[in-house]
């Protein structure tokens, strides 16, 4: 599986599932940093924070 952020902002956010984990990058002007893999649960979680503009 794997979702994005619109392609149109200067930063991108991917989520993305493999090996039964999932996990969070991000693209932009900085490279690319990824989150450590997670739980699905813990990664919706994080994913609908980012979403939504919480995401510390």
């Amino acid at each position: 599986m794997l979702r994005w952020t619109c392609q149109c902002r200067c930063t991108v956010y991917y989520l993305i599932a493999a090996g039964g984990q999932m996990y969070i990058a991000r693209t932009g002007p900085g490279g690319r940093v990824e989150t450590e893999r997670m739980r699905h649960v813990h990664a919706r979680e994080l994913w609908r924070r980012v979403l939504l503009g919480d995401a510390v």
